[in-house]
């Protein structure tokens, strides 16, 4: 995309919209990173100093705080998104306060799913720690999405960085104490909540509480695109919770922890996926607003394309150095150092899966939300087919990054065809416009 394009779309000058392009990818990053800098080292830290079977059930209870969180994103963050680019003042800041209220509350059902799950994991005895330690996780994300929405990223970057890195210090503190999960989770959900706190401080306008959304008048208002949002996000959670519940009923909580070691590595990248999945669906619903899809397209492409350069770099070394990069991360400990024959799979796998997911935030930014849940619903039949396929072949740790590899495989080249005939079907009902013009 040349510069007098981008000019045109935007509407700045040449010059303005290079600059804002760059600073709008180097906010996101920043925050990004932060958050995925916390969630790596704290994963890491964990890894390293938690008994292999408790470090499964964090991960355990890492996935189902991912997958739980997504009804919040699909009903509550996504309808943000879309929506607060076309409100101003008080209407805009009565949606995002909304979006606050909404998410605490929906929090409190969750909750009781966190607690049923850990419960199914016999860890009962961690249900209170982990409970809070979700829910000022929510609570904290749901104040930072009304600054993504509006594309404030340095001002989330306070209350992220609180959050994530606080975490981190709080891990490592606790690892040279050598305390128990439980003690561990309590701790944790202190940084969230200040992270939270933080942020609502940023946001000092109030707004009467009787004008905000009340939960279930949000969620009807928001059905159809939170619902088919939801469907998407559920798809893509479940394949991968499913894997993780089958190895541990099958091999047990250690061989989780094992496979979430392995993904651990591939975290680094998480900046590029998240860090643009905060910024595609806006770029694409500002450049939307006419209902022109290439022009959306146009928009959001120059950030899809710049987050490829990296991902690849770092795969490359991934897979060239697996001995090295396991070293650097979890140092001498043997039981890690097998990981390595895992890593060209799950590069594959990872490098599908962004690009795949960056080309899905421009279908939602546009609102084509049925595409994304149409592509996520055979990467889940693809993920449990071909798991069948390669666990008696290959073992479960390799069988599961095989079958992530090629679900992704397929999830891309879909999402690629889908792509295509979208554009292509604008541009020919723009050419026939014109010719009876």
């Amino acid at each position: 995309m040349n510069g007098s394009r981008f000019a045109s779309l935007t509407g700045f000058p040449r010059a303005a919209g290079r600059a804002l392009l760059a600073s709008r990818a180097v906010w996101t990053l920043a925050d990004q990173g932060a958050v995925s800098a916390g969630t790596f080292l704290v994963n890491i830290i964990l890894a390293r100093h938690l008994p292999a079977s408790e470090y499964g059930v964090f991960a355990m209870l890492f996935s189902t705080g991912l997958m739980l969180q997504l009804f919040i994103l699909c009903f509550v963050g996504y309808p943000l998104t879309v929506r607060l680019p076309s409100l101003f003042g008080d209407d805009a800041h009565r949606l995002s306060t909304s979006s606050i209220f909404v998410s605490a509350a929906i929090c409190i059902p969750l909750c009781v799913l966190v607690s049923i799950v850990l419960v199914a994991l016999n860890r009962a005895d961690i249900v209170v720690p982990g409970c809070l330690w979700f829910f000022f996780w929510q609570l904290q994300q749901a104040t930072r999405r009304t600054f993504m929405a509006d594309q404030r990223y340095g001002q989330a970057l306070i209350g992220d960085a609180i959050s994530s890195l606080g975490q981190v210090l709080i891990v490592a503190v606790l690892a040279t104490m050598h305390v128990s999960l439980f003690t561990t989770l309590f701790y944790m959900a202190i940084a969230p909540g200040l992270g939270a706190a933080v942020q609502m401080l940023q946001r000092p306008k109030t707004v009467a509480l009787k004008s905000l959304h009340a939960p279930h008048r949000w969620l009807i208002e928001h059905a159809y695109l939170g619902g088919w949002t939801f469907v998407t996000g559920l798809l893509y959670a479940a394949r991968g919770y499913a894997v993780f519940w089958a190895l541990a009923v099958a091999s047990g909580t250690e061989v989780v922890g094992a496979l979430q070691a392995a993904l651990n590595v591939f975290l680094l990248l998480n900046p590029i996926q998240l860090g643009l999945s905060n910024l595609v669906p806006q770029v694409t619903a500002r450049a939307y607003v006419g209902g022109n899809k290439v022009a959306a397209w146009k928009a959001a492409r120059p950030y899809i394309l710049g987050g490829l350069p990296p991902t690849l770099l770092y795969l490359v070394c991934v897979v060239i150095s697996p001995s090295l990069v396991l070293y650097v991360v979890y140092g001498g400990a043997a039981h890690f150092q097998g990981l390595g024959p895992l890593f060209p799979a799950l590069a594959v796998y990872t490098f599908a899966l962004i690009v795949t997911e960056l080309v899905l935030y421009y279908f939602q930014g546009i609102q084509e939300v049925r595409i994304p849940a149409a592509i996520n619903l055979v990467g889940f039949a693809a993920t449990m087919i071909l798991a069948m396929i390669f666990f008696p072949m290959v073992g479960p740790l390799e069988g599961a990054a095989l079958a992530f590899a090629g679900a992704d495989l397929i999830r891309l080249a879909l999402t690629l065809t889908y792509l295509r005939r979208l554009l292509h079907g604008q541009r020919s009902a723009a050419a026939i416009g014109r010719s009876w013009r």
